[in-house]
């Protein structure tokens, strides 16, 4: 058994999903990929007989461009989600995540985290 080639007809299957992916392929985002949420669902239905698009609220779509600055990532990102949302006007919420912010969000994360062992480090030594 081919699980990659079997999970990948299954995806095809679904050509909502493949028609949103050529959208998206037209953006010339670097480093591109559906994020799992929907991914997830459509094996699901698949498995359960379900329509293929049930249940997927959203589209993730997780890229990187070195060209684009964290700082403006954000602007970048509700731009693309404009642009995706006005091609497909279905109940769908389109969301764009430049991997620049789960870099920030790790580090902003760590240093919290590092924070925290130091207080109760600290706690533990006055007690």
């Amino acid at each position: 058994m081919d699980r990659k080639n079997d999970f990948l007809k299954i995806l095809k299957k679904n050509s909502e999903l493949m028609f949103i992916l050529d959208e998206v392929s037209v953006l010339n985002l670097p480093n591109y990929y559906l994020a799992a949420g929907s991914v997830f669902q459509t094996v699901w239905n698949y498995s359960d007989g379900n329509n293929l698009m049930t249940g997927i609220h959203d589209i993730d779509i997780v890229y990187f461009d070195k060209e684009i600055s964290a700082d403006s990532s954000a602007k970048n990102d509700k731009k693309l989600e404009k642009v995706l949302s006005e091609k497909f006007p279905i109940n769908l919420i389109f969301i764009m995540k430049h991997t620049c912010i789960f870099g920030i969000m790790e580090i902003k994360y760590r240093i919290k985290t590092q924070k925290m062992r130091l207080s109760v480090g600290l706690l533990r030594f006055m007690l």
